[in-house]
């Protein structure tokens, strides 16, 4: 069985709270609905002898590729979360004070898209930009079958690399 190996390449701007552009385009198989991972990494060393002995990365963010050229591509965050901007449901009752009618306000729940800002929990680690210029991004391929919208299957024939090839504009020959 043939092992498909994941994309990788690095953030080289970040356009707005939700979209980035990353340095891996056509020529390198990345294709529309493609996702990618955006990527902390850091060195561990042993404290007493300095030795890097690896680094650690963990997942800051996903995205999802929406326009590719023949050396870059553009992905904006897909991911969603629910969040309550209502009250916390007790009981509406009109008669209470403007100060703590909130709280018995029926709930309201809202589906927003993950930003850039939602991934704070790496401020502390780095820096007030969660995710910067030169961070590693890497394809996703472990999401389940439906979710991998973008990704080509093993089987993939002449036919669709020479189609691969002429998207991107060049030749196989």
């Amino acid at each position: 069985m043939e092992t498909t190996k994941a994309i990788k390449g690095k953030v080289t701007n970040i356009l707005n709270k939700r979209e980035l552009a990353m340095n891996v385009g056509c020529k390198d198989g990345v294709k529309e609905k493609m996702r990618f991972k955006v990527v902390y990494t850091a060195p561990v060393k042993d404290p007493d002898t300095g030795e890097e002995l690896g680094e650690i990365n963990r997942e800051k963010i996903r995205v999802e590729v929406f326009q590719v050229e023949e050396r870059f591509s553009l992905a904006r965050t897909y991911e969603t979360y629910q969040v309550n901007v209502g009250g916390d449901g007790i009981l509406f009752r009109p008669d209470i004070d403007d100060s703590i009618k909130k709280i018995f306000e029926p709930q309201k729940i809202v589906t927003r898209v993950k930003t850039f800002d939602d991934a704070s929990e790496f401020e502390a680690m780095d820096s007030k930009l969660p995710i910067k210029v030169g961070d590693r991004v890497v394809q996703i391929l472990d999401e389940p079958k439906e979710m991998q919208l973008g990704q080509k299957e093993p089987w993939t024939s002449n036919k669709k690399a020479e189609v691969d090839a002429a998207e991107c504009g060049r030749s196989t020959s």
